[in-house]
């Protein structure tokens, strides 16, 4: 089945969900293996193999480490936190964040109100006559830029990504509603002293095709001919980051200004340029041109 989803264009597996499986632990759940199975572990190999990254978002900390154990390529944690700074089941201790730099993983910090504020976590506790009586707190854009400073500390600034997770929640942090509110992130970091180049890195760089995540399980480790993941959308995100970037120096730090002459630069290029021959050779067997993340669904 494994092989089958990947022949269909998936190039990442998240291994369990909320549920325990009967190979692998799930943190939300009750533990039956603590770590993997024997399957498990041979799940983690034929990923590896393949070419499919391996993402250890709503696995238990068991998991987590012995994927590490056994993963000759870089992992993946598609929608998580720091559990130092919001300490729920489904956030990232430091001793697996002290392992990143070694196996070159990422963790795309996820915008969950429960994972990234400690209040809203303990809120969703108490009981309903307390919640009648007290209104419910909002997570906040400080408190995601938070988990990322926690990350960089531990981890480094190479293993920070992102991962809202827009898709998954029924309520939102406040000042990232939405995907056009991914700016208002930016901004926080950037009163924080994080550089162009690491609003690069955390934005794309980390997990892009170019010379991120997949650059090494695509190019390096795991080649496998005529199935790479498409680098013009890597290049295309990349352009608009740089554009975005030094729109936000030339307004004065207006993002009024920003988000408007975005929206009109999206309008008026709602196609992206056509992706150079070379990827265009290098993509032919494996079907028309896609954005990378539409063939991981």
């Amino acid at each position: 089945t494994l092989r089958q989803y990947y022949a269909l264009g998936a190039r990442y597996m998240t291994l369990t969900h909320t549920a325990t499986t009967t190979w692998a632990d799930a943190a939300t759940d009750a533990p039956k293996h603590h770590g993997l199975a024997p399957f498990g572990l041979e799940v983690i190999h034929e990923m590896n193999r393949l070419g499919m990254l391996v993402d250890l978002s709503h696995v238990s900390p068991e998991v987590m480490q012995a994927a590490l154990n056994v993963s000759t390529a870089p992992v993946i944690f598609s929608h998580s936190n720091a559990k130092a700074v919001s300490n729920v089941g489904r956030n990232v201790p430091d001793e697996i964040l002290r392992q990143l730099p070694k196996n070159g993983g990422v963790v795309m910090v996820t915008f969950v109100p429960s994972f990234s504020s400690q209040v809203v976590a303990d809120y969703g506790k108490k009981d309903a006559e307390y919640k009648k009586a007290n209104p419910e707190p909002r997570a906040t854009v400080q408190d995601v830029a938070n988990h990322i400073d926690h990350i960089k500390k531990v981890a480094g600034i190479d293993h920070i990504g992102l991962g809202g997770d827009f898709d998954g929640i029924e309520s939102v942090v406040q000042g990232l509603e939405d995907t056009s509110k991914y700016p208002n992130l930016i901004v926080e970091l950037l009163k924080r002293g994080y550089t162009d180049d690491d609003i690069r890195k955390i934005t794309n760089g980390n997990i892009s095709v170019t010379n991120g995540v997949i650059h090494v399980i695509d190019r390096v480790m795991l080649p496998i001919a005529g199935r790479g993941w498409d680098d013009h959308w890597d290049d295309v995100a990349r352009a608009e980051m740089d554009h975005m970037l030094w729109l936000f120096r030339e307004s004065g730090h207006d993002w009024a200004r920003v988000r408007g002459a975005m929206a009109r630069l999206r309008v008026a290029s709602t196609v992206p340029p056509p992706p150079p021959a070379r990827v265009i050779a290098a993509s032919t067997s494996a079907g028309p041109t896609s954005p990378p993340w539409t063939r991981s669904r």
